[in-house]
């Protein structure tokens, strides 16, 4: 009888072993003890492999000045003048400056500078294609009003009291109706026309007054000019959205993966694409925006051949996976080395609000 109790404690003993050593040796294939970087690319059969965060700075480039050269008009062909532009007229997210072109002895602005008289409105009106985001203003000259006529329109009058000369310049300052964004955003599209009127004249635009002048055909809108906005360059770099995280088994790494707030260069939120949930042995995806998100739904689609949206995982400790099978088929997992695992979301994945899947690792 007491050779019957040793072999089952022994037995006991032997299994509680087994089962230690199965837990601590094979079935962790990401030790929690780690600490790991994503970093995210996407190609397709048009573009090779770039980072999403050199993307941005690529797709939200900044420039100098959206209207650089504003009723600039060439009528030499017809025997007529160069009309020089008038002013450069640059847009941030919160402002616009005027600079006056002209110098001293242009052959057609010359004639009419002085300090403006009273009847004059020298007007811009600003036009955008979707809505602006301006309350309200200040302005760097008295003379200089903006009126707000739709929430798509806003006019900028220059009128009794500026000093029409080479040189001159002014700047609006602009207060958003939502302070969580620009007044003014990133990749707005805007028309400007320009008029002007007096004391003795109604209101013209500056193409049909040129028509009468030089007996052009240029039309009410001839000299409009269309132009999207390009504020503050984004610059993030190549690892500008890489994210570190220590590995845990009770809480999402990465809960938001390629959020970035643009909105202080004029452009917008980007709202995280995935939560990225990793345990001991699964890399867990799901997709984050929502039908109608500002910036994600315009790539919703069954993704097409040669599509790689790359997860690269780099692991400051060697990671122990040699194996993996997906809840989803256009989902691959890459193993690079000991330290780095690549997740490739391909052709036929379901890119949509909801979509989510599963890596099991071995």
């Amino acid at each position: 009888m007491r050779k019957l109790k040793l072999s089952y404690f022994a037995a006991l003993l032997i299994l509680a072993i087994t089962w230690s050593c199965s837990d601590d040796d094979t079935s962790i294939s990401i030790p929690k003890d780690n600490t790991v970087t994503v970093k995210n690319t996407f190609e397709n059969a048009a573009n090779p492999e770039v980072s999403f965060a050199s993307f941005l700075d690529f797709a939200f480039t900044g420039s100098d000045v959206e209207f650089p050269e504003m009723l600039k008009a060439d009528f030499t062909a017809n025997g007529g003048i160069l009309v020089n532009p008038l002013y450069a007229i640059n847009l941030t997210e919160n402002s616009i400056e005027y600079t006056l072109l002209p110098v001293e002895g242009d052959p057609f602005w010359s004639s009419n500078y002085r300090e403006l008289e009273a009847g004059v409105k020298d007007r811009y009106y600003f036009t955008f294609t979707g809505t602006h985001n301006v309350a309200s203003f200040t302005a760097s000259d008295p003379a200089i009003n903006l009126r707000i006529d739709a929430n798509n329109v806003f006019v900028v009058e220059v009128g009794e009291g500026f000093d029409f000369k080479p040189g001159a310049s002014f700047t609006i300052t602009l207060d958003a109706n939502d302070t969580s964004k620009p007044a003014i955003a990133q990749n707005d599209e805007i028309t400007v026309r320009n008029t002007f009127e007096n004391a003795t004249n109604p209101e013209v635009s500056f193409a049909l007054f040129l028509d009468n002048v030089f007996g052009s055909s240029l039309g009410i809108d001839g000299l409009d000019v269309m132009n999207t906005v390009k504020v503050s360059p984004v610059a993030l770099g190549e690892d500008g959205l890489n994210l570190t995280s220590n590995v845990s088994y009770n809480s999402v790494e990465f809960p938001e993966t390629l959020k970035k707030d643009l909105t202080a260069n004029g452009a917008l939120l980007i709202n995280g694409l995935y939560s990225i949930d990793i345990t001991e042995n699964t890399i867990e995806y799901t997709l984050l925006p929502v039908e109608g998100d500002p910036f994600w739904s315009a790539n919703y689609r069954v993704l097409e051949a040669g599509v790689k949206d790359r997860y690269y995982f780099t692991f400051e400790k060697p990671h122990g996976v040699t194996s993996f099978t997906s809840s989803d088929p256009a989902i691959n997992l890459r193993i690079d080395s000991d330290n780095i695992l690549v997740v490739e979301v391909g052709e036929g994945f379901d890119f949509k609000p909801g979509a989510s899947f599963v890596l099991t690792l071995n």
